[in-house]
């Protein structure tokens, strides 16, 4: 009784309503150290945030000291104003393109004309050597009819022959008249024959022309990947030769554009602080992996690029993880 009183006393203002389960308990008291650790480690990140971001002031206001090179906005300029040029020589390019076309087509034109000239004339020939053999045969038979005058009445066959001839000699009128047609045909396909030769130097001298304007548009691009080649702009390849620009993958074509932007900027010496402004629409509509791509072409090449992206949340401003959507540089 004395030991049962003794262990009833032991246990006086003990909590009996507390978990008893060991493991459970030493589940919870592990995810409290574990917590704790999680918080040491927030705040000896927020402490190294602090460090750079005030290495990063430093490193800014320096860069402001000592940057001689032209604003950004001055490269834009720079940029539009060759944008323009390449758009008017476009332009230009169509025009003559345009041209060449029309006078392809007259030429073409002319040619059938001048064929169906030459076929009609033909014909015409013919048509004027059976008049004269016609107009021959009854020549005699005329001379007869005549040698009859006075004498007795023709006879129902010399009437006859006689209708026969008049026939004969309204048909070699009607070839006549249509001989002449010809000859007028004929002179018509040697004036489209003479027009075709004019415009076909005309056709000549703008493909020349026209090809010429790749030079000059080629000269506007100023580019070491890219070159214009009749009128479209073309990017060198290793094993296919020139191929055209819109024809390459989504992920090549924004390496090529983020290489012409590089090249530019360090044209304009202005490389050290070298900025790129990508549109929305552009970084969207790319998939992760050509994302991946032209973060990879920007870390190699030392530059920049800033873009937006529509996620949930408030305005932010994130480097680029890599991953998709939710993701920014």
């Amino acid at each position: 009784r004395r030991m049962a009183e003794a262990s009833a006393m032991s246990v006086e203002g003990v909590d009996l309503d507390v978990e008893r389960d060991a493991e459970k308990l030493q589940a919870a008291f592990e995810a409290a150290v574990k917590g704790e650790a999680e918080l040491a480690e927030r705040v000896k990140a927020v402490a190294v945030a602090a460090n750079e971001g005030k290495q990063a002031a430093i490193s800014l206001a320096e860069a402001k000291d000592s940057y001689e090179g032209c604003t950004v906005d001055e490269a834009k300029d720079s940029l539009r104003r060759v944008a323009e040029a390449v758009c008017q020589k476009d332009e230009t390019l169509a025009a003559a393109a345009k041209a060449l076309a029309d006078a392809d087509r007259s030429a073409k034109k002319a040619e059938r004309e001048m064929r169906a000239a030459e076929l009609e004339s033909e014909a015409a020939e013919r048509e004027l050597t059976a008049a004269t053999y016609y107009v021959r045969v009854t020549g005699g038979w005329q001379e007869t009819i005549d040698a009859v005058q006075g004498r007795e009445g023709p006879t129902d066959a010399e009437l006859s022959a006689a209708e026969n001839a008049v026939s004969v000699a309204r048909r070699a009128v009607e070839l006549g008249a249509k001989a002449r047609d010809a000859d007028a045909k004929k002179a018509q396909a040697d004036a489209h024959r003479g027009e075709a030769d004019v415009r076909g130097t005309a056709a000549q001298s703008l493909r020349k022309a026209a090809l010429a304007t790749d030079d000059v548009l080629s000269d506007a691009v100023d580019s070491t990947t890219l070159s214009v080649v009749e009128g479209r702009l073309m990017t060198r390849t290793e094993n296919r030769g020139l191929v055209p620009y819109h024809e390459r993958s989504e992920g090549v074509r924004v390496k090529l554009a983020i290489h012409e932007a590089t090249q530019l900027i360090n044209r304009m010496n202005a490389f050290d602080s070298a900025l790129i402004v990508a549109p929305q629409e552009l970084w969207q509509g790319l998939d992760p992996e050509n994302k991946r791509l032209a973060h990879q072409c920007a870390a190699e090449l030392g530059v920049t690029i800033i873009t937006a992206e529509a996620t949930e949340g408030d305005l932010r401003a994130e480097p680029f993880a890599g991953e998709g959507k939710g993701d920014g540089q």
